[in-house]
């Protein structure tokens, strides 16, 4: 399957949850509790693995809750988990998010691994790292260094993480 059909059918999943998640389901404002947990997606194009989807849910701290706002979506803080499988590699991770109506940030440790022809990052390779990443509007950019973990290529043992998406 080429990049630019993986590419297509990424966006295309993003968009149908966009539209089973429009602001319109969530509740008028109030300090009442949604859940203690919240479902985080985002379309992603970034070093080393080119396109992805990731998916995952923040759950609340201990004594904490998500509360409702009907025109940015639930906003809390809480703890990270989420995959992201992508056209050149995928990567799992669990950090740390803080989601604030329009915006974002957070910070994650990673593993990562590569397929195919990534960008600046060896193919069939293992890597690990930490990736911050800030949100605001609907646009994501993501950052961090990876360390290489299996032997590859006579190249650096460290790479990347480059990216912008659309999501948290």
């Amino acid at each position: 399957m080429s990049k630019i059909k993986i590419g297509i059918i990424c966006m295309a999943v993003f968009l149908a949850i966009s539209l089973l998640l429009e602001s319109s389901a969530f509740p008028e404002e109030s300090d009442h509790p949604v859940d203690k947990a919240m479902a985080v997606y985002a379309l992603n194009i970034s070093s080393p693995i080119i396109v992805s989807f990731s998916i995952g849910t923040i759950i609340a701290f201990p004594g904490e809750s998500f509360k409702p706002d009907r025109h940015h979506g639930p906003w809390g803080r809480g703890l990270l988990l989420q995959i992201e499988p992508g056209v050149a590699g995928g990567k799992v991770g669990i950090g740390y998010a803080d989601k604030s109506g329009m915006g974002g940030h957070g910070i994650k440790g990673v593993l990562l691994r590569t397929w195919g022809e990534p960008w600046l990052a060896d193919e069939n390779a293992t890597y690990v790292g930490v990736e911050a990443f800030a949100h605001m509007g609907g646009f994501r950019l993501g950052v961090g260094p990876l360390y290489r973990i299996t032997d590859a290529e006579d190249t650096s043992r460290w790479s990347v993480i480059l990216g912008i998406g659309m999501g948290f």
